[in-house]
C-alpha cells in the first residue's frame, strides 16, 4: 500500500544544532532522569521542496547514542540509574568542573537492547546498553572514558561510537544525501514576509522536476501532496507553531523524527547511491517533459584490458608475482584431490 507524504524536502546540506526544547516538539521532561531537560540535540536540514521553495528544516527527537556490552546478565533499572549518575560525574570531571555536582545532565537515558557482536562466533545475541547523550559533543569523550574504566570502575568496550551524529541518523531513518526526506506530520513557522503562490511561480530560477511515480525511489511513496506550493499565511492555526524563525528561507518546517517516512521506501538492486539515482530519474522526467527522447542511461565504464607494458615496473613486477603463487596454490589444491582420491 503506498505510503502518502505530506511534506518532502531535498537534502543539500544537513547539521545539528543543540537548543532549548519546544513543547509539543522536544522532550521536556526525562522519566529516567526524573528532571526536566535543558538542552536536546536537532538536526537541521537545508534544502528545497519538489516545487523549488527553498526550506529550512528542523528535525526534533533524534539522540546521538552509542552501545556498551551489559556488565550485569540483568541489568536492573536501579543499575542503569546508577550507570547514568556515574556517567555525568566523569563527564563533568573531565571537562573540569565538580564531579560532586550532579544537576547537569549528559545522559538522556539508557535502555538494553540485544545485539550480535561483529567480532567472533555467537550462538545467542548479547546484552547491550544503548546509552542516549543530549550533546553529540560528548560522545567521544565518553567512548574515552569507558575505555580507561572511569565508569563504574570497569573497562567498557563502546559500539558504534565512531559514527558521527548526523550520519547515524541518516542511517536509522534512510537518507541519503540530495534526496528527498518524506514527512508525515510538519509544523511552519510563521512567515517573514507573505510569500503568495503566484510569487513562488514566478520566481527566477527553476524549480526542479517531481520524482516520477514509478522511479524506484518513490515506488512505496507517492508524494502527491507535497508538490504543491506553500502559502504559510494561508495555513490553519493547527500547522503553525510559535517558535522564532532562524533562516532567511522561504518555508521554515518542523518535523518529528517519528513522522519520517524514508524507512518505509524501498530501492532496486543495481540502481547505485538514491542520492545520485534520483538526481538522473529527474533528469529524465525532465527530458520527457520536452519531448526529449534520450533515455539518459549512464555509459558503461570502458574495458581495460591488463597490460604489463602500460602499468609501472613495480606494479607489473607484483602482479606477476601473484599470479604465479595463484598458480601455485591450483596445483597444490589439484594434487589435494588426487590424493584423496
Amino acid at each position: 500500500m503506498a505510503v502518502k507524504s505530506l511534506f518532502s524536502c531535498r537534502i543539500v546540506d544537513i547539521s545539528s544544532y543543540n537548543a532549548t526544547p519546544v513543547k509539543d516538539l522536544d522532550v521536556c521532561y526525562s522519566e529516567f532522569r526524573s528532571s526536566a531537560v535543558a538542552k536536546v540535540p536537532v538536526v537541521r536540514i537545508f534544502g528545497s521542496t519538489p516545487t523549488g521553495q527553498k526550506t529550512c528544516l528542523h528535525v526534533h527527537g533524534v539522540f546521538p547514542y552509542i552501545f556498551v556490552p551489559s556488565p550485569v546478565t540483568n541489568p536492573s533499572p536501579s543499575y542503569l540509574q546508577q550507570l547514568a549518575s556515574s556517567i555525568d560525574q566523569a563527564l563533568q570531571l573531565s571537562l573540569g568542573g565538580n564531579g560532586l555536582k550532579s544537576d547537569q545532565h549528559h545522559v538522556f537515558k539508557i535502555s538494553v537492547v540485544k545485539g550480535t557482536p561483529m567480532y567472533g562466533y555467537h550462538e545467542v545475541k548479547d546484552l547491550f546498553l544503548k546509552i542516549y547523550l543530549y550533546n553529540p559533543a560528548m560522545t567521544k569523550k565518553l567512548s574515552e572514558l569507558l575505555v580507561a574504566g572511569v565508569v563504574m570502575g570497569t573497562v567498557l568496550q563502546p559500539h558504534e561510537a565512531h559514527i558521527p551524529f548526523v550520519l547515524q541518523m541518516m542511517i536509522d531513518y534512510n537518507l541519503y544525501g540530495m534526496n528527498f526526506i518524506h514527512l508525515s506530520s510538519i509544523k511552519f513557522r510563521s512567515a517573514r514576509e507573505r510569500v503568495t503562490p503566484e510569487r513562488s511561480r514566478s520566481r527566477s530560477f527553476s524549480s526542479p522536476p517531481l520524482l516520477s511515480p514509478t522511479s524506484p525511489f518513490s515506488s512505496s511513496l507517492v508524494p502527491t501532496p507535497s508538490q504543491q506550493v506553500w502559502d504559510v499565511d494561508g495555513l490553519p492555526g493547527s500547522m503553525i507553531v510559535c517558535v522564532p524563525r532562524v533562516s532567511e528561507c522561504e518555508l521554515e518546517v518542523d518535523a518529528l523524527a517519528v513522522d519520517i517516512l524514508n524507512k518505509e521506501q524501498t530501492s532496486v538492486a543495481g540502481e547505485g547511491f538514491p542520492g545520485l539515482a534520483a538526481v538522473w530519474e529527474e533528469e529524465r522526467e525532465r527530458r520527457k517533459r520536452l519531448g526529449l527522447r534520450d533515455s539518459l542511461t549512464p555509459p558503461p565504464s570502458p574495458d581495460r584490458e591488463r597490460s604489463s607494458t602500460e602499468l609501472p615496473e613495480m606494479t607489473a613486477a607484483f602482479a606477476t608475482i601473484i599470479e604465479e603463487r595463484l598458480g601455485q596454490s591450483e596445483d597444490d589444491m589439484s594434487l589435494s584431490r588426487v590424493a584423496a582420491e
